[in-house]
């Protein structure tokens, strides 16, 4: 279990703002409530502009409506997000506030089997505190499992030449979706209402978030983002020379686990939105081969068959934020896997993850374990949200 908060050495850390490691075999990562109160950390909303928090009167129906739809113990975090400046933050992709997407979740038809008293509850319970994010999969009930087993074509249709051992496969997964919680973090606490408006789209009956960005949002070139959205199969059109829209959708079997959860979940597991944003960040990276049931994908950029590698994380990153991202990579790693140096000293490491805190960003990292002989034996992703010193001075991340 990685703690919300940790003192890491940095000569493991192998990238800054976008990486993850092909053999990935990591622990659950659980950003809880609990750890935040005791480390005095808070969700640092990046709201530029434009912070209101005083309802219109067209809002202050909407608001009531909302209020008197949520359970009387939440009622107090939608006031907190009014007071917070983020119930009314429209930073989102169709500029939207968070408020109007909570409004669409309860007014418009969600996923089949989905309710949307939960879907609004669990939205409004991770705005109000990001650090309950969590990758931690849920079990599987014995009923739902066996009828996955029975019908392995129906949800398991990519993997035909393994037909055994689905069950061996499903049950006690060790959680792979670390890069894709990160970004899910980073949405929710740098970008609420394009959290909201997506989490509404991933839930709806359509099961998908469309995306308007421009070409340039992929990459510096026209050229270079034609190329990143065909290699990653991107369900897209062109809206003019520079614009796209783009749908994003979790894979085929998010929603089974998604209903699970809703009625299923146990503590510290993942809720429905959890499943529904990490699976749809896990398929955009691995070229929409993502299996939600097994955590586990193919595609043409992995050797190993669970996590995103670097190009993919970037790519992952990108679409979801709607900003350009970019790998650097820190670690020097032979063909064997073996560590052989570094492409900078660790004073330069960390200015470049200072100084995107600095400039109002998470920092996304991924570091390693080694055996005794320095080859790479597993790896993690996490997001740094703050430095500050202690006791002794010594900085702490």
């Amino acid at each position: 279990m990685i703690n919300s908060v940790s003192s890491i050495n940095l000569n493991n850390v192998y990238a800054n703002r976008a990486v993850s490691c092909a053999n990935v075999k990591e622990n659950s990562v659980n950003f809880n409530a609990s750890s935040v109160e005791n480390t005095n950390l808070t969700a640092n909303y990046n709201i530029s502009s434009g912070i209101r928090t005083t309802l219109s009167p067209s809002e202050q129906k909407i608001y009531s409506k909302v209020f008197s739809t949520l359970p009387k113990s939440q009622r107090n975090q939608l006031e907190s997000l009014l007071k917070k400046g983020i119930l009314l933050n429209s930073n989102s992709n169709d500029k939207t506030t968070v408020l109007d997407n909570l409004n669409k979740i309860i007014t418009d038809e969600r996923a089949a089997g989905l309710d949307k008293r939960v879907v609004l509850s669990e939205l409004v319970n991770t705005l109000n505190n990001p650090f309950v994010i969590t990758q931690k999969f849920g079990d599987i009930p014995n009923k739902e499992l066996k009828n996955i087993i029975k019908n392995p074509k129906l949800y398991m249709p990519q993997d035909d030449s393994k037909p055994q051992n689905y069950d061996s496969r499903i049950k006690n997964i060790h959680s792979s979706s670390c890069v894709a919680a990160s970004i899910e973090f980073d949405l929710a606490s740098k970008q609420p209402a394009e959290f909201a408006r997506i989490a509404e789209g991933l839930t709806s009956k359509d099961i998908c978030a469309v995306k308007n960005l421009k070409m340039t949002d992929i990459a510096p070139t026209w050229v270079e983002s034609e190329w990143f959205l065909k290699e990653f199969n991107s369900e897209y059109k062109r809206k003019g020379w520079d614009e796209i829209s783009i749908n994003m959708r979790p894979d085929r079997n998010a929603i089974v686990r998604a209903r699970i959860q809703m009625t299923n979940k146990d503590p510290n597991e993942r809720s429905l939105i959890d499943v529904l944003m990490q699976s749809t960040f896990m398929n955009i990276g691995s070229q929409k081969t993502y299996n939600s049931l097994t955590d586990q994908r193919t595609g043409k950029y992995n050797p190993d068959n669970t996590g995103l590698t670097d190009i993919e994380k970037s790519f992952a990153e990108t679409v979801s934020t709607g900003k350009n991202k970019c790998s650097i990579t820190y670690q020097k790693i032979d063909d064997n896997g073996k560590i052989t140096g570094y492409e900078c000293d660790l004073k330069t490491m960390k200015k470049h993850i200072i100084g995107a805190l600095n400039l109002g960003e998470n920092v996304i990292i991924g570091y390693t374990q080694q055996d005794e002989n320095n080859k790479v034996i597993n790896g993690h992703e996490i997001t740094i949200v703050k430095v500050e010193k202690d006791k002794t001075g010594k900085e702490v991340f």
